[in-house]
């Protein structure tokens, strides 16, 4: 019966579609290039939908079903191999604090103006921040994401053209997995080096994890080898 009840509730019914809105809109942006993987998408996304969410009469089952839409948005995005299972793991934490922060956000506001309504235009508004804010980001932020430095150190009992020698090329990467690569994460198959001077690329291929049906996490990494790495 309360079943039923959930199901006929029209909060509760309202608040799956503008979840899917939502978050669908997210994944059409970065899939567009208009969105990063930032707080805009992991934060600003989920506040701006609490803040729809909040906005339903029926707020105790307006949530419940942002919490279902979610889950099963996520758990979408995995059965396509747009998203791997540590992602996922690791955005639902996120995701549903922001959306029950923006939810508390409405019901303060609430305290001093009365709203509450079922229009779905009225309810899709806390939607225009994202869609102003993430391609504003993504356009501000393009010129630093093309050269991104990273560094690792590690003192080995060699010298530094032993060292070299063996990291230059590898052929093929075959070796016991660590526990979490066995759960999606990008898996390093080989790397390739075109010269063996200054000056030469390497480049470096990944696979996606089991459970990446179209290998989404993949790719290939490449690096300009340096006098500093030939000591």
């Amino acid at each position: 019966m309360k079943i039923n009840s959930l199901l006929q509730d029209k909060s509760f019914r309202i608040s799956i579609l503008l979840t899917l809105i939502f978050l669908g809109t997210g994944i059409v942006f970065l899939f567009l290039g208009w969105a990063t993987f930032s707080i805009v998408l992991f934060g600003l996304l989920p506040v701006v939908l609490g803040l729809a969410i909040g906005a339903l009469p029926n707020r105790k089952w307006a949530r419940i079903g942002a919490v279902i839409a979610t889950l099963f948005f996520l758990v979408g995005l995995l059965t396509a191999g747009l998203a791997g299972f540590i992602c996922i793991i690791y955005s639902i934490p996120i995701i549903l604090p922001f959306v029950f922060l923006g939810s508390v956000i409405t019901h303060l506001i609430d305290r001093y103006k009365k709203i509450k309504t079922e229009r779905i235009h009225i309810l899709l508004l806390p939607l225009i921040p994202f869609l102003i804010i993430a391609p504003a980001e993504t356009l501000i932020l393009q010129d630093s994401k093309l050269f991104i430095e990273v560094k690792t150190e590690k003192i080995y009992n060699y010298t530094t053209e032993q060292v070299y020698d063996g990291i230059k090329s590898v052929d093929t990467v075959d070796t016991e997995k660590p526990f979490l690569m066995h759960f999606d994460l990008p898996i390093p198959t080989k790397c390739i080096l075109d010269k063996e001077e200054v000056g030469g690329i390497r480049t470096c291929y990944f696979d996606g994890g089991n459970l990446s049906r179209r290998e989404y996490g993949g790719g290939k990494i490449r690096e300009r080898i340096t006098e500093l790495e030939r000591g």
